[in-house]
Order: C-alpha cells, then structure tokens, then sequence
C-alpha cells in the first residue's frame, strides 16, 4: 500500500507502456515486461539517494527488448523540453519524473543501445498502522439492470492502442464492439449497422472529423442514440455547450479504468435507452 493518486499513476505507467511499445516498431519478437514488487534500498541505492529516510519501497518497472536509449541521451531524458517524439503524445518524461517525486519517490533508467530499456520507479510502502484497505469495486454495483449481452456498441478512437485495449475489455465484459478510427469512418459505420448500435462511445478529439462533429451527423439519423464522450482534456473546455445541440450524452475523463467504463456504459444505456 502507497499514498499515492490513483489517476497520476496510472497515467504514469500508461506513457511508460506506450513509450516500450513505440521502442518495439518493426521488431521480431516483442515483450514489454511489467513487474511490482517489494524493495528494501541497500547501500547503493541509499547512497544515490541520500534523502531518503523510507525503509520500503514498491518497485514498479516496466522494461522492453526494443531499440534501448543512447548513453548520450540517457543524462538528458529527464529534463524539460527533452523528447524524442512529436508534442503531444505523452506527459513526457519530465512529467513523469515530477509525478514519481511528488509521492516521495525516484525513477531511474538502464537501458543498452539494440537491447532494450527498463524504466524503474520506487515508491515508498506506508506503515501498517497507517494502512488502511481500499473499499471493494463492484462493476455490477449499479444498473444492474443492463445486461451487456446482446448489446452493441460502436467504439471510436484515433489511438490504434487504446482502441484495440478497450475493445478487448468490452468484449471480455460481454459486449459487441465495431470500432471506427475517427468520425467519418464512425458515421459510416453506423449508417450501415444503425439498427444494431445501442451506443456510441466517442472520442473527442480526432483527425479527419472530431467526435463532435461526428456525434451532430449520427444524430441527424437517430437523435435518440445515446452517446459516451471519452476525453483526456478539461471536458468543460473541449466540449464547450454541445448540450445546446446534443442530448443523451454522457462523458468520461480519460484515464479510466475498467470499472468507471462499465458503470459509465450501463448508466448510458439504463438513462437513455434506443428502444
């Protein structure tokens, strides 16, 4: 047990997962290793960090076998500004490294040129008098009611990753899912397949056409479809007034995991039913 927050964490290990992944392109046989476990420092690890007074530490890793990170920039990674890839596609490791401190603990890095990387992250154990055991997540808690058999939902994300993610946990939920990569293809698809989609989980920002836009068009041939907006931006700023032009919407802030989706979709589909 750590006192940590929840969403800045797993937005942490989520880019350092991407990042694995984005090391793997063109690779013969990809793995991303993800481990957690219990730490207790010794003497090098208190010597390099020499403020520490914690006598345990949760080590969370996430390593690959891609193209590894050049000694070069293996000094440089941490810093402001400092990437590899395009603005945008992540908090950036300064992010990260600024994530990690705020909850007292330390990242570090090993990585060989051609043979991989290893991001580790060490956060510090609370006290068992200070322990205290999370309250129980129940994804069927509410809306009981919705049984995902049966249902049909249209899953629309430019992110190819987080796409194929959620589909498989919808899936494995009970749903059926038919994506689409952004809003134009999102309108197509459901022109042909209006008659099966109960919902539409959409993106908010997309290339081609955004969620908005789309969600307009979709509702011009059903304007009781219910829709759930997924966005990692402030809601209020990226989707301005669409309750002046859109009803049956609901929305959900990125990250998410699978139980605020599955209550999201079950409330979507209890309060705004198609038929």
């Amino acid at each position: 047990m750590i006192d940590g927050d929840k969403v800045q964490l797993q937005q942490v290990l989520m880019n350092l997962i991407n990042n694995a992944r984005d090391s793997l392109d063109n690779h013969e046989t990809p793995v991303i290793s993800i481990m957690l476990r219990h730490y207790i420092p010794n003497e090098a690890f208190l010597k390099k960090h020499r403020l520490t007074t914690e006598k345990y530490y949760a080590h969370l890793s996430v390593s690959d076998n891609g193209k590894g990170i050049s000694s070069e920039d293996l000094q440089y990674i941490f810093e402001p500004f400092f990437t590899k890839k395009k603005v945008g596609t992540g908090l950036g490791l300064f992010m990260i490294h600024g994530t990690v401190a705020s909850h007292g603990g330390f990242i570090e890095v090993d990585s060989v040129v051609d043979e991989g990387a290893s991001f580790n992250i060490y956060l510090p154990l609370l006290d068992n008098d200070t322990m205290q055991e999370p309250e129980p997540i129940n994804i069927d808690d509410t809306h009981d009611e919705v049984d995902p058999k049966g249902q049909h939902i249209l899953l629309v994300d430019d992110e190819k990753s987080l796409r194929e993610t959620n589909h498989a946990v919808l899936e494995s939920i009970g749903y059926t899912v038919v994506d689409a990569s952004d809003g134009l293809e999102a309108i197509q698809i459901y022109k042909q397949q209006q008659d099966k989609i109960q919902l539409i989980i959409m993106d908010v920002v997309m290339p081609k056409m955004g969620g908005i836009t789309a969600s307009k068009r979709i509702l011009e041939i059903n304007a009781s479809v219910p829709i759930l907006f997924v966005t990692g931006y402030d809601s209020s700023q990226v989707l301005g007034h669409i309750t002046q032009n859109i009803k049956n919407y609901s929305i959900l802030n990125k990250p998410f995991n699978v139980q605020k989706l599955s209550k999201a979709i079950k409330k979507c589909l209890a309060n705004h039913p198609t038929a």
